[in-house]
């Protein structure tokens, strides 16, 4: 069970991620926006992993898992992202499609299983 400070930081960013406009072209402008929306959602102290980092898990699609505390963020190359709660019930804690609608996509083989 999340606090209530915590659930409510996640709700700020939540608000926050949903004002991404235009939607990202690459898995790195994703990353730049998540970084910018945990700014405008005052979460200074919270942190994002560099997509280069060793720790990631890399799929042949080109996809990016990045595994923080309780979540997990699948970047697709063409920008779309997905945000999992790790928590049970693992639900999708946050969705975006890529430029020019290009939808999430679950890579081949990624053992993070939550869908909408």
């Amino acid at each position: 069970m999340r606090t209530l400070e915590t659930r409510q930081r996640l709700h700020r960013l939540r608000k926050e991620l949903s004002k991404i406009d235009p939607p990202p072209a690459s898995a790195q402008d994703a990353h730049a926006d998540i970084l910018a929306a945990m700014a405008r959602a005052g979460l200074s102290g919270w942190t994002l992993p560099a997509l280069s980092d060793p720790a990631n898990a890399r799929h042949a699609d080109g996809s990016v898992v990045v595994t923080l505390v309780s979540h997990a963020i699948v970047f697709n190359a063409g920008g779309a992202f997905r945000i999992i709660d790790l928590l049970p019930p693992g639900s999708v804690y946050f969705e975006l499609a890529g430029h020019d609608g290009a939808a999430f996509v679950l890579p081949c083989g990624c053992a993070l299983v939550a869908a909408h």
